[in-house]
């Protein structure tokens, strides 16, 4: 199995919104359409406004990287790439 905390930190607090929406959309997309997700979830910090996370977890590398592939995945990351920075952190088990 495979973990990823993907850690969200907003650049511009009118970008929040924009960030919200499509976080939701592709966990949504994520969910119903990916092989291999065990999970997808979206956080937001209680202890400061422009810090969220997702956290995935991955049957294998495989599921992985064709989720990285598909058109929900480049849309939404585009989109919260425009106002926000990710960072990754993988884990294996």
């Amino acid at each position: 199995m495979i973990r990823l905390n993907c850690f969200v930190k907003l650049s511009d607090p009118s970008g929040r919104d924009t960030l919200l929406a499509h976080a939701k959309a592709l966990v949504e997309a994520t969910l119903a359409n990916d092989k291999g997700c065990k999970g997808y979830d979206f956080f937001a910090s209680t202890t400061r406004d422009d810090v969220f996370m997702f956290c995935e977890s991955w049957d294998t590398e495989a599921d992985l990287a064709a989720h990285s592939h598909t058109s929900h995945f480049a849309e939404h990351v585009a989109a919260i790439e425009k106002v926000a920075t990710l960072t990754t952190e993988k884990f294996e088990r």
